[in-house]
């Protein structure tokens, strides 16, 4: 952290100042967490919600850590705020810094020898490939459970990791989107239904395991099946007259179901569906 200890003499009582005048003193805590959690909030208002003490109610300790927590996570953080969080009294927002992708990666390989903050690296989206290799080889499972799921994780380590008899790293690396289609047709097959949940979660998931995954006789995978934004129409179709209710919930509630579908859905016997169609913004 040496390197960075003159960058953090930059936040100093004038730029606090300056940047707590940004932030309109009648809105209420719930809108300054959205301001704290939006991608585009500025640098400098991200900086007054994390460091003001009087973002929160007086006194109200929790607000403060919330906001504090939320800009930790936030992206469009300034690195100067994050060397000044990463010493927080509190660990989740430590954490939070920790899987922050806007992390300079020299505080990165520094934090991962930290015991309570290396989870939270490992789950970071620009966590190199190199690190999550040795991060790998840390027996804790929460770790290496990160290390699966990370799009940075090395090949090799998924194609070997998806044969472990460990259904939690199977299941991570069966979500993550960089799993090799030919380990995802093993893991769609898998015995247990946490992992092939796993496999109808992944972002890349082809439609022929979707078809596939549709057919599931666990009622939780076709669930998550018909929640999916890669659905095919014809599977949809087919999955509204699911005999599971939760199953065609999801298809009224997913934003890529047809209008027809929709229409039909709207009038549902069970107004668990109805509802979910009213939400539905397609």
């Amino acid at each position: 952290l040496d390197e960075h200890t003159a960058t953090t003499s930059s936040l100093s009582v004038e730029v606090k100042k300056e940047a707590s005048s940004l932030i309109d003193s009648s809105l209420s805590f719930e809108q300054k967490l959205e301001l704290a959690e939006n991608h585009d909030t500025a640098p400098g208002v991200l900086e007054a919600l994390a460091l003001d003490e009087e973002q929160g109610n007086p006194g109200d300790y929790d607000e403060t850590y919330a906001l504090r927590r939320q800009v930790a996570s936030n992206p469009n953080a300034p690195i100067n705020l994050l060397l000044k969080l990463v010493d927080d009294e509190e660990n989740e927002v430590r954490f939070e810094v920790a899987r922050n992708p806007s992390l300079p990666l020299d505080l990165m390989y520094k934090l991962s020898e930290d015991e309570i903050l290396v989870s939270g690296v490992a789950q970071n989206t620009r966590c190199p490939s190199a690190l999550l290799e040795k991060l790998s080889k840390i027996k804790d499972d929460e770790v290496r459970g990160n290390v699966a799921a990370n799009p940075n994780c090395p090949v090799p380590l998924l194609k070997k990791w998806a044969k472990l008899k460990d259904e939690n790293i199977r299941g991570s690396v069966a979500i993550n989107p960089s799993t090799p289609v030919e380990i995802l047709e093993l893991l769609a097959s898998d015995e247990e239904v946490s992992v092939r949940v796993g496999v109808a979660c992944n972002p890349e998931c082809p439609n022929t395991l979707i078809l596939r995954l549709s057919e599931d006789t666990e009622s939780d995978v076709r669930r998550y099946v018909a929640a999916s934004e890669k659905c095919p129409v014809e599977v949809l179709a087919r999955l509204e007259n699911d005999p599971d209710l939760d199953v065609i919930s999801q298809v009224a509630s997913n934003c890529q179901t047809p209008q027809t579908i929709l229409a039909r859905l709207a009038v549902h016997d069970e107004g668990k569906v109805r509802v979910a169609v009213a939400q539905n913004p397609a």
